[in-house]
């Protein structure tokens, strides 16, 4: 069965990750332990844990329609579920910054020609659109001092790049330029590295380049794909 999405929990040392039934999975790094979270709850994908607030963020799809999803946060247990967003449209891919205190998510249009990130404070509030435009703007992540997104997007050329955004001046950075799929992003715990997915070598394959995008270098190769990077808290 395929298992997506992982997020870490430091206080219980388990990663909770989705199926493909959309439910909710906690297991222990060695793969041990494995048992339901939110009980039997489906449809649910992009699960991300805030050690911050201690609530446990992710996107809930209707069965019908199809393209309709809400940002929900709720603790581990499924008691007390909150619904952050409403409108009845896709949004996906939620990420928490460190601080707790704001979260970036993508939502697209209704007509879903564009795919843009949007801002709020974790209690739903003060939505902000972040970028424009036609095109897929995805796979949103905090830097760790919470004042940079980086997010992989195909407005330019259809090929998906990385970028960064400053929050306070709204200042867009290309950070890849490559004719193959660049995705993904994830800073380092210090903030100095970016681990990202891409296709360049021809199978998909972990990367890591710095901040600004320089030195990127392979950490996985091989046949098999790789996919969904996450840091924890020591930087590996």
């Amino acid at each position: 069965m395929d298992k997506r999405d992982p997020t870490w929990v430091p206080e219980e040392s388990r990663i909770i990750f989705r199926n493909n039934n959309g439910q909710l999975f906690g297991v222990k790094p060695d793969g041990n332990d494995e048992k339901p979270v939110l009980g039997r709850m489906k449809n649910i994908n992009n699960p991300f844990y805030s050690p911050a607030t201690k609530d446990l963020f992710f996107v809930s799809y209707k069965e019908r329609p199809v393209d309709s999803s809400d940002v929900w946060k709720s603790d581990l247990n499924g008691h007390n579920p909150r619904l952050l967003t409403r409108g009845g449209i896709l949004k996906y891919q939620v990420a928490v910054a460190k601080q707790g205190d704001k979260a970036v998510f993508v939502q697209a249009d209704p007509d879903q020609r564009s795919h843009n990130l949007w801002l709020m404070n974790t209690a739903g509030n003060n939505l902000e659109q972040m970028t424009f435009g036609e095109g897929r703007h995805i796979s949103p992540s905090f830097s760790p001092d919470g004042k940079i997104i980086i997010f992989a997007s195909n407005h330019l050329d259809h090929n998906y790049e990385i970028y960064s955004l400053e929050l306070t001046s709204k200042k867009m950075t290309r950070l890849t330029q490559e004719p193959r799929l660049d995705a993904y992003p994830n800073f380092s715990p210090d903030g100095q590295k970016i681990i990202f997915v891409s296709n360049r070598s021809g199978t998909q394959q972990l990367w890591v380049m710095d901040q600004g995008g320089q030195n990127p270098q392979p950490i996985t190769t091989g046949n098999t794909e790789s996919v969904d990077p996450v840091w924890v808290e020591e930087g590996k």
